[in-house]
Order: structure tokens, then C-alpha cells, then sequence
């Protein structure tokens, strides 16, 4: 998504030219937020880096632009403007980094300073009378498939008895991440190391071009009680079909019981001929989930869920995990509310083989390679909060066993919230290579100043794992403009 000399910079900023003034005549709000944060990653060589990362986010919206649609009794159509700038350093990253001839260093695609439209884009609402909504610019759809940002144009038909129908046409935006950046992660640093890698393949990486989108979905969603909808969604247009997903999803059940269901397919994840072949060597679905849940008595809640997740790689970076599990996970929760303030749950799941993953797995005689479980209490207010969580996993050859607390409370009238979270987990993994214990806390304090102001500090420290590791987080959130 970075917004270097590009197609995808020239479109955005044509969007936030016409429509800047446009938002200066009319409603709006303009707010930042600043987000630093200090810490310290392995890099792939085994050494550990300085990261210094600054994040600023400009958010402009304008609304009620047209003549008369600020009018309580107003029933017209309406347009609105949605922009959001990113600004995002590493001031820690080291020159080497970006070096492609320093072949031990090089991180590819690692850039020390990065521009993104995160979206910017024109909405219309209402139109023909309450029956058609259109977006125009980049922005980020969400809907049974998933989310994808794009740049292009988005519309949606609202029919009769709970009919519905969208469709969407633009180019993907490579890279884009519009719900931020992974904690302690960094494009190209891979935790695990290189060691085993010729260093060569790191220097002839090839950005992969961005895509041709088409898709859309019908959703009947009659009332409260009842939603239901289909997607398909296409990639590569232009050249030979690269990319053809199908989910659907079904959701119904009321204030005593519910079912939640919903599947994706991914017919050309690994060939290139027809779902049927697909089908038959059990590659055609990638994810699906279905849970069932019921009211056991006024205050519990027993739920029964499984699910299924493949990876979907696009074979386009060399740090794909080709390695990494599916999963097929069977689980059942039981949530009971003690009163109006405490509440405590309890799960515990299974993870089953998936034959279709190519992995050592095939080796495995259980059908059976993981589980665990957990139990939780929350007991939480408006001024203060106390939590507390245990949890065992263990698949395969790695085991985890975990103790974890949080305390918060607010002061100075509520404008101060401070919080102390301490975690203590054994790991017996084969990518710690020998049993840890890791043992951490979190200092956390978030002041409200003023109704428009508030500054969040967060301090990080873990033992156990080599390096000590120390994380330092601020964010300073302003209204700018009302």
C-alpha cells in the first residue's frame, strides 16, 4: 500500500484534491492520532535490531455536502467524504537493511519511511429513494470472503423482503494493512532465522503487481432472527485467472439459542483446471466454521464450534510459511455470568489431522495431534477491572502452559485508567529449540484529558527467552477539528 510514485499515489491523490474542498464548505471532522512505540526484534542473521517506529494517522470526514441534507426531515440522498493518511518511520532501521548488497543484512522490501492512504473515498447513501449506496475511491471491503482494499468503485442494491445485492470492480492495493501494523513485526524479519537459506535468494525478490478485483455477494437478511449471504470473488482479469474465491454464510437463532455457519472456497489454490478436481482431492475449501449454541439456564451459555482453516498462499514471497498447519478444531465453551459484573468461562478443544496438508503430518498414526483448554474469570466496572486466565495447549511436539492477570482501575475522575498485566507461560517448542519458562508485565496508563485529547503509555518487559525484551508504546489521540 505504499504510496510512492505509483498509479495507486496519483488516484488517491486526485480523489483528495477534488474532494478537499468540497469538505471544507460543509460538516466535518479532522482528527490525528500519533503513535510511537521503541523495541527490539531478531533479525534473520540471529542479531537483534533497534526499532524506533512513529506512526501518525490523519482522519478528515465530511458529511451532509448536499444542499438541504443537514435538514432533520430530510429523505434525500446523501454524500459524505472519508479520508485516512498514514505516515509510518523506523528510525532504528539500519542502512545495511536496505542494502541489497550487504546480502547477510538485507530485508527485502524494508523502507524506513512509508506513505498510505489506508482509503479515501467519496459515499453516497440513500440514493433512489433508500435503495442504492456507492462508494468511489480507495477503500476497504468487508464481507463474507473477508476484507480486501482496493481502489475502484463499490455499490449496493437494497431490494424487497431483506434482499440484498453489492458488487465491487477496481485494483487491489498490494501490501495494504488498514487495520494497522503487527506488534514487534516487521516486513521481511523473519523470527525463526535464515540460516539454512542462500542469502542469494533474498536479492531477487519480485514485488508482485497488483491485480484486476471483480466480485460481489447477495445477502437476505429478512429480519433480527435470520442473515444469510453468498460472495464470489475474482483476481487477475487480464492475464490468466489467478485468484477465484466462494464463501457463504448462514446465521439464525434468537435470545436462547443461535447457529453460525459460514465456508470458503478457494478452487484454484493449488490448480488450475475446475472445482470438481478440487473437491475431489479435498483442496477446494480453505476455511469454514460452524458453531451451535444454547441457553443452558438464565445465566449459561454452552457452545459447541468447529472449524477448518487452510493457509492460502499466492506464491509471490519467498517468507511464506509453506510449512505452516491448517487447522481442524473441534471446541466447546461454556460462559456463566456469576452477576451483573463477574463472569466466568471455561473451554477446552481438539485438533484433528488435516490430510490434505503437506507437512510431516502424514506421518502422524493419531487422527488426534492437539488440544487444550482454559478457564477465565472477568470481574469488571466502570472504574475498575480484574481478570485472570489459565490455558494449556499442546500439539504435536510443542506444549504450552499459561497463567495470566490484569488489574485496572481509574482515578482523578475518572480521566486516569492504570493497569498492571502479568503473564507466565511454559514453552516446549521446537522453534525455542529447549524448554522456557517466559515470564512478563505490562504497565499501561491512559489519560483523558479533555473530551477531544487523550495519551495512552505502554510498557512492555519479557524474561525468558535469551535478550530480555523491552517495549515502549505511546499514542496521543487528538480531535483536531468539530
Amino acid at each position: 500500500m505504499t504510496l510512492l510514485p505509483s498509479v495507486n499515489f496519483l488516484f488517491v491523490a486526485t480523489v483528495v484534491i477534488l474532494v478537499s474542498p468540497i469538505a471544507a464548505a460543509y460538516d466535518q471532522h479532522i482528527s490525528s492520532s500519533l503513535y510511537a512505540s521503541g523495541y527490539t526484534v531478531r533479525a534473520a542473521n540471529g542479531t537483534y535490531l533497534d526499532r524506533r517506529n512513529i506512526v501518525e494517522d490523519l482522519q478528515l470526514s465530511a458529511w451532509n455536502i448536499l444542499p438541504g441534507s443537514d435538514d432533520f426531515y430530510y429523505e434525500g440522498p446523501r454524500l459524505s467524504i472519508e479520508v485516512n493518511l498514514r505516515l509510518a518511520g523506523d528510525y532504528g532501521v539500519d542502512s545495511n537493511e536496505m542494502r541489497s548488497a550487504r546480502l547477510d543484512y538485507h530485508v527485502p522490501g524494508l523502507n524506513a519511511l512509508n506513505v498510505e492512504a489506508v482509503y479515501a473515498f467519496l459515499n453516497i447513501q440513500g440514493a433512489f429513494n433508500g435503495h442504492l449506496d456507492s462508494r468511489l475511491g480507495r477503500q476497504i471491503r468487508l464481507d463474507t470472503i473477508g476484507y480486501t482494499a482496493f481502489d475502484g468503485v463499490e455499490s449496493t442494491i437494497y431490494l424487497p423482503l431483506g434482499f440484498s445485492t453489492s458488487a465491487f470492480f477496481g485494483m487491489e492495493v498490494k501490501g495494504a494493512k488498514p487495520f494497522g501494523y503487527d506488534s514487534l513485526e516487521l516486513d521481511g524479519v523473519d523470527n525463526v532465522g535464515r540460516d539454512s537459506m542462500d542469502d542469494a535468494y533474498f536479492s531477487s525478490l519480485v514485488e508482485p503487481e497488483s491485480l484486476l478485483l471483480l466480485g460481489g455477494e447477495l445477502g437476505w437478511s429478512p429480519n433480527v432472527h435470520l442473515d444469510s449471504a453468498v460472495a464470489v470473488r475474482f483476481a487477475g482479469l487480464v492475464k490468466p485467472l489467478q485468484q477465484q474465491t466462494i464463501a457463504a454464510r448462514f446465521a439464525v437463532g434468537n435470545d436462547s439459542w443461535r447457529s453460525i455457519n459460514r465456508v470458503v472456497a478457494n478452487p484454484l489454490l493449488d490448480r488450475t483446471d475446475n472445482a470438481v478436481g478440487a473437491l475431489r482431492e479435498g483442496t477446494l475449501v480453505t476455511e469454514s466454521h460452524a458453531e451451535i449454541g444454547y441457553h443452558l439456564h438464565s445465566n449459561g451459555w454452552l457452545s459447541v464450534s468447529y472449524e477448518l482453516y487452510r493457509p492460502v498462499f499466492m506464491l509471490d514471497s519467498i517468507f511464506n510459511i509453506f510449512g505452516q498447519l491448517g487447522r481442524r478444531d473441534a471446541m466447546t465453551t461454556y460462559e456463566h455470568e456469576l452477576n451483573s459484573t463477574t463472569r466466568w468461562a471455561s473451554w477446552g478443544f481438539m485438533r484433528f489431522v488435516d490430510n490434505n496438508d503437506v507437512t510431516e503430518v502424514h506421518e502422524q498414526d493419531s487422527v488426534i495431534i492437539g488440544g487444550g483448554g482454559g478457564t477465565g474469570i472477568q470481574h469488571s466496572t466502570f472504574s475498575r477491572r480484574l481478570s485472570g486466565r489459565m490455558q494449556v495447549e499442546s500439539e504435536l511436539s510443542a506444549r504450552r502452559f499459561g497463567l495470566e492477570h490484569e488489574l485496572g482501575h481509574r482515578f482523578w475522575n475518572d480521566k486516569l485508567w492504570l493497569s498492571v498485566r502479568s503473564s507466565f507461560w511454559h514453552v516446549d517448542d521446537a522453534l525455542y529449540r529447549s524448554s522456557k519458562n517466559i515470564v512478563g508485565y505490562v504497565l499501561s496508563a491512559n489519560h483523558q484529558f479533555t473530551e477531544k485529547a487523550r495519551a495512552l503509555f505502554e510498557f512492555e518487559n519479557y524474561y525468558g527467552s535469551g535478550t530480555p525484551r523491552f517495549v515502549l508504546t505511546a499514542l496521543l489521540q487528538l480531535d483536531m477539528w468539530r
